[in-house]
This record gives C-alpha cells, sequence and structure tokens, in this order.
C-alpha cells in the first residue's frame, strides 16, 4: 500500500493505452505486502474479475521502486476496404524510406518534429487488418 492519509494499493500499468483503445495483452504491475506464489496470486485475482477479463500469466519480478517500461508494442488496426488497397505502396514507400518526418501538436500548442521511421520495426498487412510492430520512445543512438 501507498503511505500518507488515503492509502491504496500500489497497482502501475507501465505502458497504459489511451481510453477507446482496446487491447488483449495488457500488463500489469502489482506490489504485495506479504508473499503470495504466482499461481495462487493468478487464482485469487480471476475470482475478482469480471467474467470476460482473464488472466493470461502471472510472472514474479524483482522489488524495485519505479515500474518496467515497455520498449517494443505490437498493434492490429483494422482497415477499410479502401485503405486496405492502398496499404501495400505505402507501406513500401514507408519501408524504404531513412527518415519520416512528421509535425505533431503537443497539448500545450507547441509544434514538435518527429522522425517516424526509427520508431517502425516492421509492417504487414493481411486483408483488412495492419499489424504493426513498433519502438515505443526514443530510439537508442547508434
Amino acid at each position: 500500500m501507498t503511505e500518507g492519509f488515503n492509502r491504496r494499493p500500489r497497482v502501475v500499468f507501465p505502458h497504459a493505452l489511451e481510453v477507446g483503445v482496446t487491447s488483449l495483452d495488457e500488463t500489469v504491475e502489482v506490489e504485495l505486502d506479504s508473499w503470495v506464489a504466482p499461481a495462487e496470486f493468478a487464482r485469487r485475482l480471476s475470482k475478482e474479475l469480471p467474467e470476460g477479463l482473464p488472466v493470461s500469466g502471472v510472472t514474479l519480478a524483482a522489488p524495485r521502486r519505479q515500474s518496467s517500461v515497455a520498449v517494443e508494442a505490437r498493434y492490429d488496426a483494422e482497415l477499410s476496404d479502401e485503405a486496405a488497397e492502398r496499404a501495400g505502396t505505402a507501406m513500401e514507400a514507408f519501408l524504404a524510406a531513412d527518415t519520416w518526418p512528421i509535425e505533431r501538436r503537443q497539448h500545450n500548442g507547441v509544434v514538435k518534429a518527429i522522425d517516424l521511421r526509427p520508431h517502425v520495426i516492421s509492417l504487414a498487412v493481411e486483408g483488412r487488418v495492419l499489424h504493426m510492430h513498433l519502438r515505443l520512445g526514443l530510439p537508442k543512438a547508434a
């Protein structure tokens, strides 16, 4: 539990998704105040979760002060028929490029230049589904 007047459980979603984005595999870190075997923790947690929200696995992690940070993610996006038809050509152009600069407006109105290309590990389209394997955060310098 956290310290202070309003104590709360220590639960961290290391790479939480934005509201409205669905996922089939999220990670949550839970700090416990006493030992519970991973299988027992999964059993107890599963009993408390709503139907349709399964625990896919529990891994014991070393205690630490900061939560983990995801470095890669895989996303699947359903495309319209029109976008799926154009995706192959667009992906080839993107993957062949050394850089893919864009401008992004931050919440404070400041426009920031970002190169998207180093963040994309792979792209593939199957039917109307775009599969993306992405690097999160800033890529390490070579």
